[in-house]
């Protein structure tokens, strides 16, 4: 089917992102384990140094940036999903395929690449 591909160039898209979250947890994980350091090697009663407060700084922005890839990921998930179920619905007409052919008639998009959602569910009724 002509939209196989574009399915499965918006599952890489998610994925990517989904790598991209991954990657992004793991910065804000690491940026966590720097600041208890610092704060363990503060004395009593002292405040932050410069570095804390920068590298709080940059823990504020990218947990912003964190929230941002989770909602741009529903989004694409959905929208991928939405476009997922009319591929499978999609049917050629009958009318277009005349059973005198020799050529087998046209693929429908059911053999498209399900949702991640729908494969990691699938996976699972398979186990």
């Amino acid at each position: 089917s002509d939209l196989l591909p574009v399915l499965r160039e918006k599952d890489m898209s998610i994925r990517q992102l989904e790598a991209e979250m991954q990657r992004t947890k793991e910065a804000v994980e690491h940026i966590w384990r720097m600041l208890d350091r610092m704060c363990a090697m503060r004395a009593p009663f002292e405040g932050p140094g410069d570095n804390e407060t920068n590298l709080n700084l940059i823990l504020a922005k990218v947990k912003k940036d964190l929230a941002q890839q989770e909602r741009e990921h529903v989004e694409k998930k959905d929208q991928y999903s939405a476009f997922y179920e009319m591929c499978r619905h999609c049917q050629a007409p009958k009318s277009s395929f005349r059973a005198t052919s020799s050529s087998p008639p046209p693929a429908a998009p059911t053999a498209a690449v399900p949702p991640p959602q729908q494969q990691q569910q699938e996976q699972q009724q398979q186990q």
